[in-house]
C-alpha cells in the first residue's frame, strides 16, 4: 500500500480473491485444531490484520473490496 500511495497513476485500490467465500478473519478450523495455542495464533493474526486494515484504512485512495460469493 506504500506503493500505491506515492504512485500518482494509481487511482483507486481493488481488492479481490479466487474461491466461492471472502473472509477478512481467521480459519475458524485452524484455531479449533490448535486449541493450546489458541492465545498465541489470536495475537498474531490481530497484528498483522491490524497493520494491514489501518494502511488501508489511511490510504487517500479509494479502496474496493470485490466479494465473489458469501463474504463473512
Amino acid at each position: 500500500m506504500l506503493e500505491v500511495d506515492e504512485d500518482p497513476a494509481v487511482r483507486a485500490v481493488v481488492i479481490t480473491g479466487a474461491g466461492r467465500a471472502f473472509c477478512a478473519g481467521g480459519d475458524v478450523k485452524d484455531f479449533a485444531d490448535n486449541l493450546p495455542r489458541i492465545g498465541v495464533l489470536v495475537k498474531e493474526l490481530t497484528t498483522y490484520l491490524h497493520g494491514a486494515v489501518s494502511r488501508l484504512c489511511r490510504s487517500d485512495k479509494p479502496v474496493v473490496m470485490a466479494v465473489n460469493g458469501v463474504a463473512a
